[in-house]
């Protein structure tokens, strides 16, 4: 009796300890899960952060570029209002002054071509308006001293002295009573001063004309709310801007034009803040919790049945036990990645898997539909399946950047890249990866990536970049990219021992065709001459729209003065053909000034204002003709 109460006694402390060995077991499993699950879930939380920093990001540098396109377009027709302004000048100082009656048909033109303006005003040498147009809505300005106020003044003196033109502060308009600010520049004939040629501008009409709202229309569909200012005297603000709240992506630009400083501040909109805030922080966030809790339960559960697996059998049994577990981590590792596979699905990206010191790669089925293929069709890939098909010029680019990561210049490898489609057509690409695996010795090892198609986003660039260059209604280049050419055409003459030819074209009778039949019949008038002075020219030339009907055409590489002579003579021929227009025939007629390089200078603007000059001859002498720069003909 007593030794069973002994074994007795003995076998339950032995059961007792091995529960609490069991117990202390358990714990741990449960102290491992718990901690991997967390630090996953960690890794998560750090991912979406950056993705988070990353829209941030994006968002900051949208409205920096927005802060400055505002600024360039400010700039761009104030210096657009001052060339306007310096060829007024110019016709003045050459004929030694213009009819009043000639100025208000110039200034209507230019008003017309140019919305903005509150008027156009000659104002003489003591200050004193003599012309304005339109003159209706601006009766209270004729006749005013517009040197009145000091300030005034005595920029208008210093722009007389210095003989260059120079725009206000802002200043209270007679007209109407707003806010607007001046552009003036001095007239010289033959050294004497005759007065100034002056823009008026209503500040909160000429911005929204600009940035395309208006103080009323602006709403939360756009992308930014806008306010300026001159001088640190605020001038425009849209509508909303006072309802809106301040954000921390608030940016100001400021930039100096005509010794004035201009600032521009962007506050983005509710609505564009939620475009520009993609699902993919939150998928990875979610994502990734989920996917913490579930490797952190799979690690409990793994530790649990091997505990089990190692307690419970032995031998042979054991074995084959420990075999079926290792098949279920397999099957729930598979189960995993497909997991993973679901969620890059669901971004639209192809990713890549690459062994840098071997060249071997992984690419899955979305990577090859990007570029028209299957995986299949690909076999066998290596990285040489990217050198095929990336375009050359991408290639070299996307080296040097992966250089740069290796060498640690580079946090990761991002790069645009064009793809050779089946279909013979490229495709945009972004690429981005960075190396997770290095060698003992600090070499690349294993990198991973993504590829996402931006083709819509690229082609949708180029056509912005083209419509800032080229003219809505005939589809001619600008001015702007009009001096481009005609630098380029100097340089190509200057390389190769040949001339180049600027023709300065002005259309006779259009504005009688504009009052008499309407602006529609302006536009196919000026639509038609475009296509035949485009029939005028060879491919390597230019034909541009620099105004409402004025154009200019570029001759690069002639050999003889005769070959402009030529082409002026066929383009003179060919716009005055009739134009049919809803059962009428219009009939406009031109005046062509020719400059020359090398003989008429080498610089762009030169050659523009000589042959302008020559064009006004023609105008003055008859029109219908042509001239050159030198030698009328």
């Amino acid at each position: 009796m007593v030794n069973k109460a002994i074994m007795a006694y003995h076998n339950k402390h032995i059961d007792k300890n091995k529960n609490l060995e069991a117990n202390e077991q358990e714990r741990g499993e449960w102290w491992l899960s718990i901690s991997t699950g967390l630090f996953l879930a960690i890794l998560a939380v750090v991912l979406w952060w950056a993705l988070e920093k990353q829209e941030d990001a994006n968002r900051h540098n949208s409205i920096i570029a927005e802060n400055q396109r505002v600024l360039d377009i400010i700039e761009i027709d104030i210096r657009n209002v001052i060339l306007s302004l310096q060829r007024m000048v110019n016709r003045w100082e050459i004929r030694g002054g213009t009819p009043e009656k000639e100025f208000i048909s110039d200034a209507k033109a230019y008003i017309t071509d140019n919305p903005g303006y509150q008027a156009l005003e000659w104002v003489d040498k003591s200050f004193h308006v003599r012309w304005i147009v339109p003159l209706s809505g601006n009766e209270a300005a004729l006749g005013l001293d517009i040197g009145f106020d000091k300030k005034q003044r005595i920029d208008l003196e210093n722009s007389r002295d210095s003989r260059s033109p120079a725009i206000s502060a802002p200043v209270n308009l007679v007209q109407g009573g707003e806010r607007g600010f001046t552009a003036h520049f001095p007239i010289y004939v033959q050294g004497t001063f005759d007065g100034f040629i002056l823009a008026v501008f209503n500040t909160k009409k000429w911005m929204a004309h600009l940035i395309g709202v208006s103080e009323e229309t602006q709403g939360e569909a756009n992308n930014f709310l806008s306010l300026v200012s001159i001088d640190g005297e605020e001038i425009f603000r849209v509508a909303g801007w006072d309802d809106s709240k301040e954000t921390k992506w608030d940016t100001i630009s400021s930039a100096t034009i005509f010794g004035h400083l201009f600032t521009v501040q962007n506050r983005p909109t509710n609505e564009f803040i939620k475009r520009s805030h993609s699902m993919l922080p939150r998928f990875v966030f979610t994502g990734g919790i989920f996917l913490s809790f579930l490797i952190s339960m799979i690690v409990y559960l793994l530790q649990k049945t091997a505990r089990a697996v190692k307690t419970a059998l032995a031998g042979k049994d054991a074995l084959e036990k420990e075999v079926t577990v290792r098949k279920m981590i397999e099957l729930s590792l598979i189960e995993e990645r497909q997991r993973l596979a679901y969620i890059l699905e669901g971004t639209n990206a192809g990713t890549w898997e690459w062994n840098v010191q071997t060249g071997e790669i992984i690419f899955n089925e979305r990577w090859a539909q990007i570029i028209g293929y299957t995986l299949e069709e690909l076999q066998p890939i290596s990285i040489d399946t990217w050198i095929k098909f990336v375009n050359p010029d991408d290639l070299e680019i996307s080296s040097n950047l992966l250089e740069k990561h290796f060498n640690g210049e580079l946090d990761y490898y991002e790069c645009e890249a064009r793809m050779q489609h089946k279909n013979g057509s490229w495709v945009w690409v972004l690429d981005r990866g960075r190396v997770s695996t290095w060698t003992d010795d600090g070499k690349p090892l294993l990198m991973s990536g993504t590829h996402q198609e931006i083709t819509q986003r690229k082609i949708s660039e180029e056509k912005i970049r083209y419509l800032a260059n080229h003219d809505a209604l005939t589809d001619l280049p600008t001015l702007r990219m009009a001096r481009d050419r005609i630098h380029i055409s100097i340089e190509m003459a200057k390389r190769n021992k040949t001339m180049s030819a600027i023709l300065f074209i002005d259309l006779d009778g259009f504005k009688s065709v504009n009052d008499n039949y309407g602006h529609d019949a302006g536009d196919a008038v000026l639509k038609t001459v475009a296509k035949r002075l485009l029939s005028c020219v060879r491919k390597a030339d230019t034909v541009a729209r620099i105004g409402g009907d004025e154009f200019i055409i570029v001759l690069t590489e002639i050999n003889s003065s005769q070959s402009a002579a030529l082409v002026a003579e066929k383009a003179l021929e060919l716009v005055a053909d009739t134009i049919p227009f809803n059962g009428f025939q219009l009939r406009v007629e031109a005046s062509i000034g020719i400059a020359l390089y090398p003989g008429n200078g080498d610089e762009v603007e030169t050659l523009i204002k000589k042959a302008d000059c020559a064009m006004y001859e023609i105008k003055n002498s008859g029109k219908n003709g042509y001239a050159f720069a030198d030698t009328r003909r």
